[in-house]
């Protein structure tokens, strides 16, 4: 489903709109955005200048993550139902209190939808 309805953006798409300075009414410039299937060439394109003929595999890690301050962005169109996320995990390791409870209320309520909606498939997952 994510395939058919995702558009990918190469940074924050506020940003890109703001630095670019594209009017409501004007397409994103080209290069900036890709389709779903076409992620790949948008995140080798953008990050093409962190690689050399001295890069390993070990390094792409450091490359790919670089603790949030740069990322791809995902837009999902249209409604969310039972087709549009398969699994939810939850990594309970890194979770305040807030954190805690907000997976708690996720899990109770996939339960119940899980129970009460005919053909819910949604699964949750902790680790």
């Amino acid at each position: 489903m994510i395939e058919h309805r995702a558009s990918v953006f190469e940074a924050n798409s506020f940003e890109i709109l703001v630095k670019k300075v594209v009017m409501l009414n004007e397409d994103v410039p080209k290069g900036l955005r890709s389709t779903w299937k076409r992620r790949g060439k948008l995140a080798t394109s953008k990050l093409a200048s962190a690689f050399t003929e001295l890069t390993t595999k070990a390094d792409y890690p450091a490359i790919l993550d670089d603790g949030d301050k740069d990322f791809i962005e995902v837009h999902v169109f249209g409604k969310i139902s039972h087709r549009t996320i398969e699994e939810v995990v939850v990594v309970d390791s890194g979770l305040d209190d807030i954190g805690k409870d907000t997976a708690n209320a996720l899990e109770k309520t996939i339960a119940r939808w899980t129970n009460t909606i005919p053909g819910w498939d949604t699964h949750f997952a902790r680790i």
